[in-house]
């Protein structure tokens, strides 16, 4: 990273995960307003090939994380480096999501202006008539378009590795809220998330029919996250029974069914058992 010769301010970082679509046109939006950086976790040799040539071909910060590592590892990766770099902020993208120039360069307004404010954009398409205002506290934040002064990592702390994936963002945003912390929405400009493709509705909830080590993963750190005593009451019920209507869905319907269960089985006994970290045993590339 010695190519550069001044500080930026705003760092826009992108996780990439063996992309089925480069996220060009993501990074060519986030590049015209910050400096972007690319944090691969592919573990697939065709696609690291592929997302280090266009980062590098497109003058991008790349860093890879030799494989898998978990979006938080590689999160908390871009945290040290845009340290490094002395940054004054720092924005997360995930590889799926799409963003505009109007809620980009608004996002970075507001990371400019409040130091002690985590600020998340509000998936959809806005009108340019909005302005902000503190009346829109997000409860459950999620990471990709989310965006603070890395100011608030000192006083919150990085994102917890050991969970790797999934609740990673609710975490921390928990967290941020114990230390007094505001997490606020934005609505300005388009921003687009791909959540997944197969949704089911059982029971009244709705959830994502993910790969199978994706649920020990959800099921592990749902377990986690009900024992902590800062996490929401309402959010755990919610999780309970939500996971109880996925558990007896795939049960009753689910392909691969015997495989599902035993790996939320195995990801609710180590949830208990407080056993953190990649998955044990078991072929990460799958997550």
């Amino acid at each position: 990273m010695g190519f550069l010769s001044f500080a930026p301010m705003i760092i826009s970082v992108i996780v990439t995960y063996n992309p089925e679509i480069i996220p060009w046109e993501l990074a060519a939006v986030l590049a015209r307003h910050s400096f972007v950086m690319i944090v691969d976790n592919s573990t697939i040799d065709m696609s690291k090939h592929e997302v280090e040539l266009w980062a590098k071909g497109n003058k991008y910060c790349y860093l890879s994380m030799c494989g898998n590592a978990g979006i938080a590892a590689a999160q908390n990766r871009s945290i040290h480096e845009a340290r490094v770099l002395k940054a004054e902020g720092i924005i997360f993208f995930d590889q799926d999501s799409l963003v505009d120039d109007r809620a980009i360069t608004s996002l970075i307004d507001l990371i400019g202006k409040y130091e002690r404010n985590v600020f998340c954009l509000i998936p959809g398409a806005h009108e340019p008539a909005y302005k902000f205002s503190f009346s829109m506290p997000i409860r459950e934040m999620m990471s990709s378009g989310s965006g603070c002064q890395l100011g608030v990592f000192d006083r919150v702390g990085i994102f917890e590795s050991d969970l790797f994936i999934d609740c990673v963002d609710f975490e921390w945003g928990w967290r941020c809220r114990a230390h007094a912390i505001g997490i606020f929405g934005v609505e300005n400009g388009i921003f687009t998330h791909r959540f997944g493709k197969n949704k089911i509705a059982f029971m009244g909830f709705h959830f994502h029919l993910d790969s199978p080590i994706r649920g020990y993963y959800q099921f592990r750190n749902i377990v986690t996250m009900l024992k902590r005593d800062y996490v929401p009451l309402n959010w755990k019920l919610c999780q309970f029974f939500r996971s109880l209507a996925k558990f007896f869905w795939i049960a009753l319907a689910a392909p691969d069914r015997i495989e599902r269960l035993s790996m939320m089985s195995d990801g609710v006994l180590d949830g208990m058992r407080n056993a953190l970290g990649p998955i044990k045993c078991k072929n990460n590339e799958k997550t």
